[in-house]
């Protein structure tokens, strides 16, 4: 549809497009918007089905990528993880993402990860216990432990802290939206000590093992 003002037409009729250029007259051949769009390439295809996975798996937990990874001068910390994510991600027969839950990162930093003792394994819970020693001079006792569910149907849940590093261990009650098969992992976080964005504030995560 085009319309006459001034003089002048500005719209489509037919194959040609009218507009206004500093009070003259333009016409040009309508766009076709009938073109096929080009198919992606394989390339393109596994990236895209890649970055849909990556983006549906991390985007319920915002709330600890948040805590566990930091803005950088090209990234934001959620592209931060998303790209840490992206390198993880198999394809299956070329066609179904694959995420390697044992690679996993929530957080990535300087402070001593957690070093596992022993967990206990229920159906309703699980009871984590780690190496309580803070002879690590980059340790403290206050250091929080942070404890990330994910169903692989989708329901995920964070638990902000389970206990200190100084209590030695922790439990997490699994909420019943959480069914099995799920995973889970753990990282230190001390928000107190650096208040400010800082590697120094978490540890890497430790994956926990699926259930």
């Amino acid at each position: 549809m085009a319309r006459l003002r001034k003089g002048i037409l500005t719209g489509i009729i037919g194959p040609l497009a009218y507009s206004n250029y500093k009070g003259k007259q333009v016409v040009k051949m309508r766009p076709n918007q009938d073109k096929e769009k080009k198919e992606p390439t394989t390339a393109q295809f596994v990236q895209r089905n890649k970055m849909r996975a990556v983006n549906a798996f991390v985007k319920p937990l915002k709330p600890v990528i948040a805590i566990g990874f930091q803005d950088s001068d090209k990234l934001s910390a959620y592209n931060e993880c998303v790209s840490e994510l992206l390198s993880i991600v198999t394809m299956k027969d070329e066609v179904v993402p694959v995420i390697d839950y044992a690679q996993v990162k929530f957080s990535r930093g300087t402070l001593p990860a957690p070093e596992i003792v022993a967990m206990d394994v229920n159906p309703g819970s699980i009871i984590i216990t780690w190496n309580k020693s803070t002879s690590n001079h980059a340790t403290r006792k206050n250091d929080e432990a942070v404890v990330v569910l994910r169903s692989e149907a989708g329901a995920s849940k964070i638990f902000d802290c389970i206990g200190f590093r100084a209590d030695g261990s922790g439990s997490v009650e699994i909420p019943a939206n959480i069914e099995a098969p799920y995973h889970a992992w753990i990282f230190f976080s001390n928000p107190k000590m650096y208040p400010y964005a800082s590697k120094k504030k978490v540890s890497d995560t430790v994956y926990l093992g699926g259930f």
